[in-house]
């Protein structure tokens, strides 16, 4: 997993990939797919399917905890404002390395 891409290793004639996410099946052209497609962030129970001229069988279902922010991030007069699920948080930049957060 890499930011919102969840990849696995590819499958030897595999044409494309079917991923079920909380017993909800995605379609997938290659070895990854973008969690952001999926609309709802938390506990997550995931598998993937190679698909093509033999179906393989499901991959072993693997638990994941996915965490998104909705809504938009927004950059004004020194201050990030911005939603993670049902918080708003706001922070002050006051040094590239430092921070302080307003809850």
């Amino acid at each position: 997993m890499r930011g919102n891409t969840l990849t696995w290793n590819a499958v030897e004639g595999a044409t494309s990939y079917t991923v079920r996410i909380n017993g909800t099946e995605y379609a997938a052209d290659t070895n990854s797919f973008d969690l952001s497609q999926y609309e709802s962030a938390g506990e997550l129970s995931v598998m993937v399917r190679a698909d093509g001229a033999n179906n393989s069988l499901w991959s072993d279902a693997k638990p994941l905890r996915y965490l998104a922010m909705s809504g938009a991030l927004v950059y004004a007069a020194n201050t990030v404002t911005y939603f993670f699920g049902h918080y708003f948080r706001e922070s002050k930049i006051l040094h590239p390395y430092l921070h302080s957060c307003v809850l």
